[in-house]
This record gives C-alpha cells, sequence and structure tokens, in this order.
C-alpha cells in the first residue's frame, strides 16, 4: 500500500473546512432563527426592519465573496 497522496491531504483539508464552515453557518442559523422569535414576540415591524437591513448587508457582501471564491479557485495550489 502506498503513502497517501497530495490529493489526499487537500481533500483532508477541505473537509475540516468544510466542518469548520458548517458549523459556523449552523450556529448562525440557530442565532438568526431565536432572534427571529425574539423579535416576532416583540414587535413585526421591528422584526421586519431587521431582516430587511439583514438582507441588505447580506446583497453587498455577496459580489466580494463571490470575488474572493473565484480567485481562490484559480490555481491555489497552497493547501492550507
Amino acid at each position: 500500500m502506498t503513502a497517501p497522496g497530495l490529493g489526499a491531504w487537500r481533500l483532508r483539508i477541505v473537509s475540516v473546512r468544510s466542518a469548520r464552515a458548517a458549523a459556523v453557518l449552523g450556529m448562525a442559523a440557530a442565532a438568526g432563527g431565536a432572534l427571529t422569535g425574539y423579535l416576532y414576540e416583540r414587535s413585526v415591524p421591528l422584526l421586519t426592519g431587521v431582516v430587511v437591513a439583514i438582507q441588505g448587508l447580506a446583497l453587498v457582501a455577496l459580489p466580494l465573496v463571490r470575488r474572493q471564491a473565484v480567485s481562490s479557485s484559480r490555481g491555489s495550489t497552497d493547501p492550507r
């Protein structure tokens, strides 16, 4: 049996990154659900305003994240 090649190491590193990203997204979803429930009990107009503001921030951040994803996928051989 041969030792794992660079591809196997890259796959493991990507898996760890994916697990961390999934954990962060899960925590953000849980926090968003808690905030939504809290605001729904307090004020629906306030909930609407907060949701619109968060969606606006996400819309502003989207091009930046897409640009970073495209540039990191172009020939990055650094297995970090």
